[in-house]
């Protein structure tokens, strides 16, 4: 499947004819860092195979305890966020970035919006941008990449909703109930990041002079 083909709504909200994060209509979330208590969320959340089959956050580990999560959480290779609802502060997903390299300027972005009751909605999409602005500014990196296994439409939607580049693919590399699948390679740079960044801008001030005419 070539990712570009995933044409409709996703789990990270919007269309993904390409970016998709101009104008949300969702909950007011912010981004918290982790503690003991969310890092046991983090975990649960995680716990399900048809989450974490998906995943890989280096040799071969795609589960945390909520130890493991807390000490992750507190490691400079590693900036993991809580998205959280406001103004209850109420968890309700996770995007991170893993494999800091500040000597290279790169990191790898996952993200994980869970199943709860009730439903919260939310655009994963806004909140991947937002760690990435945080990450492109506070830790002066140059290029952010992801990887989607092949067949997991929803995230590689996802992917290109928050402004990720589709840039190939890792063939025979992820395997799944003995099954084994090519993964799907993203990558954004700094420069593409804040081009797009006033681009919405532009594009969000033009939307509100329109409405204000009206």
């Amino acid at each position: 499947m070539n990712c570009t083909s995933a044409m409709r709504v996703n789990d990270m909200g919007g269309s993904v004819t390409g970016l998709a994060v101009k104008r949300w209509r969702h909950l007011e979330t912010s981004r918290r860092e982790v503690t003991q208590e969310t890092a046991r969320l983090i975990s649960e959340w995680l716990e399900p195979k048809t989450v974490h089959q998906w995943l890989d956050f280096g040799g071969g580990r795609q589960t945390y305890t909520p130890q493991g999560m807390h000490i992750a959480s507190r490691s400079p290779a590693n900036m993991i966020r809580v998205v959280t609802t406001e103004p209850d502060g109420r968890p309700i997903g996770v995007v991170a970035l893993a494999h800091i390299n500040t000597v290279f300027g790169t990191a790898m972005i996952w993200g994980l919006r869970p199943r709860l009751r009730p439903p919260a909605r939310t655009n994963m999409a806004r909140e991947m941008r937002a760690l990435m602005r945080e990450a492109f500014e506070t830790l002066d990196l140059r290029s952010v990449h992801a990887f989607v296994a092949d067949g997991n439409t929803i995230s590689c939607a996802g992917m290109l909703a928050a402004g990720f580049v589709d840039v190939g693919r890792q063939r025979q590399c992820h395997v799944i109930d003995g099954e084994v699948y090519d993964r799907i390679l993203f990558d954004i740079t700094r420069e593409e990041f804040f081009d797009q960044e006033r681009e919405l801008e532009a594009e969000q001030a033009e939307a509100m002079l329109q409405e204000m005419a009206l």
